[in-house]
């Protein structure tokens, strides 16, 4: 029997739904934007400048309304969330995107949500259904589908990109599951800030080191569209976190191929085969039911 869904998850859902559109047309930009800046630590670095800049307000306005106690654990926790998720995680996705395509990223994306869904069973102690490993199974047909090649279809193998894009959604799933945990105590706006924010140093110094920075990139189109969109897709994000169970946010990873995919094709010309749009939609499906189980058991 349907249980009743409070009020607290139909907000989380809607939150969940603006973030992943958000992130669909990210990874494309991300995508566009690697094709002039080449060195991924420096694209990464002016992306988090601008998602700094956009979540400064939000940040300030939430310490005011909560006001909190900045200590050095919390400090340490702020630093460590963002250089593994910005500095080491993003890192992963882009230099995914300089092997692979923006559709690819999204496909490996979409196991994000049952990947979540295990650390939330190992870090916040919640329960799975007995259709997860079922789920499962039919993702991975469906990756064994999209794992094809066609003249007219986007090549995709599971190869170094798709490799860095699973490394990236397990390193963010993990530290989801932590925030989890963060979110009782501190505001989303704040410890989204802090994720951007922190990794800007290390960021911009490795890409010195490696290639050296270009500082008229800094103004470029795409990573200021890229900063904008990031820095409100992990708003939102944190925000449906602070609001739902941690299994419940799986329905952020429903529609990221879809998203993606539909940007990748009217603005970057990427196209799948027939085979591989069937092993689209079963990917797409076991995420669906996966969210829908959750809900309705």
């Amino acid at each position: 029997m349907n249980k009743l869904i409070s009020h607290k998850t139909y907000t989380a859902a809607f939150l969940m739904c603006i973030s992943i559109a958000f992130y669909g047309v990210y990874t494309g930009i991300q995508k566009q934007g690697l094709a002039i800046i080449q060195n991924p630590f420096e694209f990464a670095g002016y992306t988090m400048i601008y998602s700094s800049l956009f979540l400064f307000v939000p940040a300030l306005s939430s310490i005011k309304k909560e006001p909190i106690v900045v200590t050095k654990k919390f400090l340490a926790i702020l630093v460590t969330l963002s250089l593994t998720t910005q500095f080491i995680a993003l890192s992963l996705k882009l230099f995914a995107l300089t092997f692979t395509t923006a559709t690819s990223v999204g496909i490996v994306s979409s196991f994000a949500s049952v990947i979540l869904a295990i650390y939330a069973v190992i870090i916040t102690k919640e329960s799975l259904s007995k259709g997860f490993w079922g789920i499962l199974t039919l993702m991975c047909v469906g990756l064994l589908l999209f794992n094809t090649e066609f003249s007219n279809g986007v090549s995709f193998t599971f190869g170094t990109g798709e490799l860095l894009v699973f490394l990236f959604i397990n390193i963010t799933s993990i530290s989801n599951a932590f925030v989890k945990n963060f979110t009782k105590h501190y505001p989303p706006a704040l410890l989204s800030f802090g994720r951007m924010f922190f990794a800007i140093p290390a960021l911009l110094l490795t890409a010195y080191v490696t290639h050296g920075l270009h500082l008229e990139y800094l103004f470029n189109p795409f990573a200021i569209g890229a900063g904008f969109l990031f820095a409100f897709r992990n708003l939102f994000y944190y925000m449906a976190i602070k609001l739902t169970k941690l299994s419940n946010i799986a329905i952020i990873n429903i529609f990221t191929p879809v998203v993606t995919f539909i940007y990748a094709y009217i603005f970057i010309d990427e196209r799948i085969s027939f085979v591989q749009t069937i092993g689209f939609a079963f990917i797409t499906m076991g995420a669906f039911l996966h969210v829908r189980d959750k809900y309705t058991h």
